[in-house]
């Protein structure tokens, strides 16, 4: 996943200045039942919590 979304991290956000924060991924959410998806929104919103004290990552080099 991280090698898909590379492009848009550097090419489209480090590269114009942007920090880049770690992706927040869910892998099938529609194939998830009601309490799975109610978990991964939980931890969605203890990270956005957090959130500014997240560290950027490396984006990568091309």
């Amino acid at each position: 996943m991280l090698g898909i979304l590379r492009p848009i991290h550097r090419g489209m956000l480090q590269f114009v200045g942007f920090d880049v924060l770690a992706p927040q991924i869910v892998y099938g959410p529609a194939h998830m039942d009601e309490r799975q998806r109610r978990s991964e929104l939980e931890r969605y919103r203890l990270r956005l919590a957090r959130i500014a004290g997240e560290e950027p990552i490396e984006a990568g080099r091309y």
